[in-house]
């Protein structure tokens, strides 16, 4: 989803420069209560874990009333901080909207890792718009949990990862990245 807010195809040979992926095999599946909003529905989330200690792979269908999603517009080199590259980003309210969030929770401990706690992306139901979810309403919406209890990772070996500072102070810039122009009004 670019900076338009509008859903593209993405090449077979495109490249990314981070991915969280799973086979998605849900354990859970429960209807959501109506009218959560984001933080509640973390909340509620959290509920359903059996341990805040695990990853899981979580996805969301059904309608919000309200949703409030992000892009931020392509980088080049020499490439900003991510908390830069926020600040420069489009948002997208929707109404009435139905679809899918898919995404993760890392726990904690993993913060040097991955931002901890919840990210998600929308996408609609017709596949043309979505983003970075910032905030949501639920209003008719079912969850599907999977617990993901194996972890690998792989670095790359480009001259670009192997002499980028990567101190464990990012992990405060990554989450004030998470937070820029949260909360549905």
């Amino acid at each position: 989803i670019r900076f338009d807010g509008k859903v593209y195809p993405v090449d077979d040979a495109a490249k990314t420069p981070f991915a969280a992926v799973t086979f998605f095999y849900p354990a859970k599946a429960v209807a959501l209560p109506a009218g959560m909003d984001y933080l509640g529905l973390q909340k509620y989330l959290d509920s359903l874990f059996s341990s805040p200690n695990l990853i899981y792979a979580i996805k969301i269908t059904g309608e919000f009333s309200v949703l409030k999603t992000r892009s931020v517009a392509k980088q080049a080199k020499p490439y900003p901080k991510l908390m830069d590259a926020t600040k420069n980003q489009a948002v997208f309210e929707f109404e009435n909207v139905q679809g899918a969030c898919v995404g993760f929770y890392f726990p904690k401990y993993m913060s040097s890792l991955n931002v901890p706690g919840y990210h998600f992306h929308f996408i609609n139901a017709e596949r043309t718009a979505g983003g970075h979810i910032l905030d949501c309403r639920v209003k008719n919406a079912k969850v599907e949990i999977d617990v993901v209890s194996d972890f690998q990772m792989c670095l790359p070996k480009n001259e670009l990862f192997l002499n980028q500072e990567l101190s464990p102070g990012k992990s405060q810039e990554l989450a004030q990245a998470e937070t820029v122009g949260k909360k549905v009004n």
